[in-house]
């Protein structure tokens, strides 16, 4: 477990710790990869032991990268297209993790019979270790749902498509009106939503409404998909949250540290579009991109 756990540290230090987050949700899986491999552990040091010490070493090395590889694959298949939502490699990790596992039950495990013994010793380690990964998992979670973002309405023109960006923690952004507990959101035909409250994580409860041009809202579908399926209903999908670089204050030394803006970006799928093009989504990222820096530039500026 430690040795899996510092190479996600090394990891998430190289990217500025981005994806911290995700640690908690990491050790679960990990921990249930720890209790596999105790499990079955024991039986292939068995066959292995005879074999000379060099061959034996190079069949764990490959039992590491093949059990990681198969564990991989696994978890996938529960998780579905939420794998992708780890924000570092879990091959790594995991493949390190295992190994050290391996090599530690073959120097101090023994193979007499204190065997069943030492194995029950492990598994009731590793289950007490799981269950207080899954205590704490349900402590964060029962923070992050009493302590995440307002609850958001998004207002979408019935004609607009494509994507909006919506920044937050500006000094010269809306400050929403509440409707029902909810902060009600009006994205404007430009796509860009500028507010004055910072981004939170935690999560999320959006609802979206298309408004025709008497006002009339309906409900639209929240969509899950990645942006790349073909989606035979009409809706919107959260597609992104992250910062980029803002501007530096006129006058200040070239060293000078921007502030960052920080920003959740959206796609409006309308009516009987089946698919993306991902050539106008590019050129309308770039637009966007362009716009930000000139209102947050310009806002920055009169805020001062």
């Amino acid at each position: 477990m430690a040795a899996s756990l510092a190479v996600v540290i090394v990891t998430l230090a190289l990217q500025q710790w981005f994806g911290a987050a995700d640690i908690s949700s990491f050790l679960f899986w990990t921990f249930l990869f720890a209790a596999a491999v105790a499990t079955v552990a024991p039986a292939i040091l068995k066959g292995i032991q005879p074999l000379p010490r060099w061959m034996k070493y190079g069949l764990l090395v490959v039992a590491a990268i093949g059990g990681a590889i198969a564990w991989i694959y696994a978890v996938s298949l529960v998780l579905g297209p939420w794998m992708g939502a780890f924000s570092f490699s879990l091959l790594y990790p995991w493949m390190a993790g295992i190994a050290a596992q391996l090599f530690y039950l073959d120097r101090y495990l023994p193979m007499d019979e204190k065997r069943p013994r030492m194995l029950r010793g492990i598994l009731i380690s590793v289950m007490l270790l799981l269950g207080a990964v899954i205590l704490l998992m349900g402590i964060n979670f029962a923070l992050a749902y009493f302590n995440g973002p307002a609850k958001e309405t998004y207002l979408i023109p019935a004609d607009f498509a494509g994507e909006f960006r919506v920044v937050y923690g500006e000094p010269c952004g809306l400050n929403p009106p509440l409707e029902n507990g909810r902060r009600l959101l009006q994205v404007p035909p430009n796509g860009l939503l500028i507010l004055q409250y910072p981004s939170k994580s935690g999560f999320l409860d959006t609802e979206y409404y298309w408004v025709d041009e008497h006002g009339a809202r309906s409900k639209a579908k929240e969509l899950l998909e990645p942006l790349d399926s073909r989606t035979s209903h009409a809706g919107v999908r959260h597609t992104s949250t992250g910062s980029t670089s803002g501007p530096i204050q006129v006058g200040a030394p070239a060293t000078s540290a921007s502030q960052d803006i920080e920003f959740s970006d959206y796609t409006v799928f309308p009516r009987n579009q089946r698919a993306t093009d991902e050539k106008m989504v590019n050129k309308r990222e770039q637009q966007l991109d362009s716009l930000v820096v000139a209102r947050v530039t310009e806002c920055r500026r009169h805020s001062r």
